[in-house]
């Protein structure tokens, strides 16, 4: 095989995606972070879904008061993966895809997830990286 067909090769398999990467990187959850900015108490269910299978599943109770507002829930996952996450509040359903966990401005492989319910009747997310999963 002369350098001109190598080099073609090589081009082409670079271009067409056939390195083998099936999806976004895989992440280790450490922790979860929930956080009830309402005046309200609130009843939360969060449940991880990887490759189509319910890997966790736990409600929580929220209230307003300092020590009763927040809830940290450790090692909801037991090694790196695509994960789904799902908050399930009363009515509404916050989703992460795995491309959004993947894509988290974090680069260790090991991160945690907050998720916080804001006064206004909205929630976000934010990922801090985790010293260890």
């Amino acid at each position: 095989m002369n350098r001109r067909t190598w080099l073609g090769l090589c081009a082409g398999t670079l271009s067409s995606g056939c390195l083998g990467l099936t999806g976004p990187p895989k992440k280790q959850i450490a922790w979860i972070r929930l956080d009830n900015d309402r005046n309200e108490a609130l009843a939360i269910e969060v449940f991880i879904v990887r490759n189509g299978k319910e890997v966790f599943r736990e409600n929580y109770q929220l209230g307003t008061s300092p020590d009763r507002a927040s809830v940290r829930v450790d090692d909801p996952v037991d090694e790196p993966g695509r994960y789904s996450l799902y908050f399930d509040i009363e009515d509404q359903v916050a989703h992460l895809h795995p491309s959004e966990v993947a894509a988290a401005d974090v680069r260790e492989p090991c991160i945690g997830v907050r998720y916080t319910l804001h006064e206004q009747e909205t929630s976000g997310f934010e990922f801090e990286p985790a010293e260890e999963c």
